[in-house]
């Protein structure tokens, strides 16, 4: 098994769950489960000086959050653009903190200055919620975004494993939920996402729905909220057919159209010249189904001949010398 191979399954252990995999190759730094949680706050907000703002601001909540003796921690939270297609378009987000009696811990709200649409600033909002929450908290989040829902269930399916490829596939805010997922990887973090009615009689999310309209036209009073982007850290595990191809996709594309061309080739040198490109493609090694007993395309471009190919030309030559 390569190092690359190896490698990969590392960077992408979200995907490709292993017990046995506890150093990375390129840094040499065990990998320990129980080790001390990362600052996820400077890992993923800007920090320079205008908008530090909203830095500390968050920081300061969630100590406030980890010091409170309530068992569960609610958080509601809204976003919402008003005058949208015109030039004085603005988006403002909420996020309104509650303990395990209702009672109000703490409230934070920001605006969006850059691509705002009404589901940026709710998933703005449960990013940031993520921010805020301690380990060991048990937090329920409350939201009406249908958006954030489903790829929250993606995200966190014990069924689906989600790759690079899956949340590009994302209608929107893609590179937030790569920060999201990393966020959402950590077994630390106890939270359960609630969906609440738009419009509804639920009078908690309707307080941070009302804050969120009351404070437009006061937006120079709010500080904006800048994400780090780690989008271009994340590199495709290549996948065929659900498993895992161990090399790199401009190598994987050459292969695959030079194998046709090859395979003709031999046929050719052999005084097969009937060989249609069909024929070849219908073979199963080239096809959907992947079958433990049997190698596959993935084998053929490892250099592996399938011996299914192998009977194929041994039949293409028995007819060839019949003729």
């Amino acid at each position: 098994m390569s190092e690359y191979y190896l490698s990969e399954l590392l960077r992408y252990n979200y995907a490709f769950r292993t017990e046995i995999l506890y150093k990375h190759l390129e840094l040499k730094k065990c990998l320990d489960e129980n080790e001390m949680p990362r600052d996820n706050i400077n890992r993923y907000l800007e920090k320079s000086n205008r908008y530090n703002i909203a830095h500390q601001r968050i920081r300061r909540i969630k100590e406030r959050i980890t010091s409170t003796k309530s068992k569960e921690i609610l958080f509601y939270i809204d976003g919402s653009v008003r005058d949208q297609g015109t030039e004085n378009i603005a988006s403002i987000f909420g996020i309104m903190i509650y303990d395990d009696d209702n009672r109000l811990i703490d409230k934070y709200f920001s605006t969006l200055e850059q691509w705002i649409t009404a589901i940026k600033a709710e998933t703005m909002a449960f990013f940031t919620t993520l921010l805020m929450i301690p380990p060991g908290k048990k937090c329920t989040i409350y939201t009406d975004c249908q958006n954030i829902i489903n790829n929250y269930n993606l995200l966190t399916s014990n069924i689906i494993v989600t790759t690079t490829r899956d949340i590009l596939k994302f209608s929107n805010n893609n590179a937030i939920w790569f920060n999201i997922k990393e966020l959402l990887e950590d077994q630390m973090l106890d939270i359960q996402l609630v969906k609440v009615d738009a419009h509804s009689h639920d009078i908690l999310h309707n307080q941070v729905d009302k804050e969120i309209k009351d404070r437009y036209g006061l937006e120079y009073n709010l500080a904006n909220t800048l994400v780090k982007y780690n989008a271009e850290q994340y590199r495709f595990p290549l996948v065929w057919n659900g498993h895992l191809v161990e090399m790199n996709i401009h190598w994987f594309i050459r292969l695959i159209t030079r194998v046709e061309e090859r395979l003709r080739l031999f046929l050719l040198e052999k005084g097969i010249k009937d060989v249609t490109t069909k024929e070849l493609f219908d073979l199963g090694v080239f096809g959907n189904r992947f079958t433990n007993d049997k190698l596959n395309f993935v084998d053929l471009i490892k250099g592996i001949f399938p011996s299914q190919l192998y009977k194929f030309i041994l039949g293409k030559l028995g007819n060839n010398q019949k003729k």
